[in-house]
């Protein structure tokens, strides 16, 4: 049995859409020796809407990644790399392992489905899950927090990029190995009911538990995403950098960017009656899907100052002949 372990890098994820950037792995063997020619480094160029928004975002630390944006752009994109990417992942004698797996998963997803792609099915095994149960923890830590606390050298890894993190995955899954006194095999069994192992990428996004990624238990299934739609929902969006009234501002919340369907007719009907819709909470109207949106997002974000709308009565507001005319009287 061969062990691959693969990490990717996305240039932002805009209408809820991750635009693959990087792709790197490793793969060993049984006593996790990297196999000659298996260290990968791919680089991508994130397409026509990838641009890259790393920096200077609100209540979040920049990311460096470990090239220049020029070396991106200046590559292929993820369909020329698509037939190797699907091998490796899929290959019968092959087990991967992740961090933090469900992220790359979706990465992976979305990829395909940008360039109109047959997704990848694939099994994973996350090695995340497995530290949080042999260090019996309770968070879910970063991976570099991990090597930390297992006490394994940093300063030979390159921080964010794929392939580092891909071996340093394998550092912390080898440890776990040992200091358990078990095989990566048995430490799958372990996790196997505690959401360590995927089973199908299609099977993890819209099949576990009847849930969206970032919503919790209970909600109704998703519909299937489109690439084309989550693409015009993110043109809809005006600059942040655009001068517009409060009053003329608006935003949906990250369930209707998830329910792109619902989220794209509250944008239409926005932006069609003059409105701007924006990326942050700078605004007047935050439309909400349902009461369960409206706790998911305050438990998250101060709302108390803006005027919380569900999304019926939004479209329902600005669609009226009336909408705007006590404004222009003014």
């Amino acid at each position: 049995m061969k062990y691959l372990f693969f990490d990717t890098e996305c240039s932002n994820c805009y209408g809820g859409v991750h635009k693959i950037c990087e792709y790197g792995q490793i793969v060993t063997d049984e006593e996790f020796n990297i196999l000659e020619g298996s260290e990968k480094d791919i680089v991508m160029n994130p397409g026509p809407d990838g641009k890259f928004n790393l920096k200077g975002r609100d209540g979040r630390p920049d990311l460096v990644l470990s090239h220049d944006y020029g070396e991106y752009y200046r590559a292929f994109e993820f369909e020329r790399y698509y037939d190797y990417i699907e091998l490796m992942l899929t290959k019968k004698d092959t087990m991967v392992f992740l961090w933090a797996a469900s992220n790359d998963v979706n990465i992976i997803i979305d990829s395909c489905r940008r360039y109109d792609l047959k997704e990848i099915d694939f099994a994973c095994y996350d090695v995340q899950t497995m530290f949080m149960v042999v260090m019996n923890e309770d968070r879910r830590p970063s991976l570099e927090k991990a090597m930390e606390l297992l006490e394994l050298p940093m300063d030979i890894y390159t921080a964010h990029n794929p392939t580092d993190d891909s071996k340093m995955t394998m550092a912390v899954l080898k440890a776990l190995c040992e200091k358990a006194s078990k095989t990566p095999l048995e430490l799958v069994e372990l996790v196997r009911d505690k959401e360590g192992v995927i089973d199908s990428s299609v099977k993890w996004r819209y099949e576990m538990d009847n849930r969206p990624i970032g919503f919790g238990k209970g909600m109704k299934q998703p519909k299937r995403r489109h690439s084309y739609l989550d693409d015009e929902l993110h043109h809809l969006y005006s600059p942040d950098e655009e001068e517009v009234p409060l009053e003329k501002r608006f935003t949906i919340t990250p369930m209707l960017r998830f329910y792109v369907e619902d989220g794209l007719d509250a944008a239409r009907a926005g932006v069609k009656a003059g409105l701007s819709l924006r990326h942050n909470f700078e605004v007047k109207y935050l439309v909400v899907l349902n009461d369960e949106d409206i706790e998911q997002t305050s438990s998250k974000y101060d709302i108390s100052a803006l005027t919380v709308i569900n999304i019926d009565d939004f479209i329902d507001m600005v669609e009226s002949p009336d909408f705007g005319k006590e404004e222009k009287t003014e």
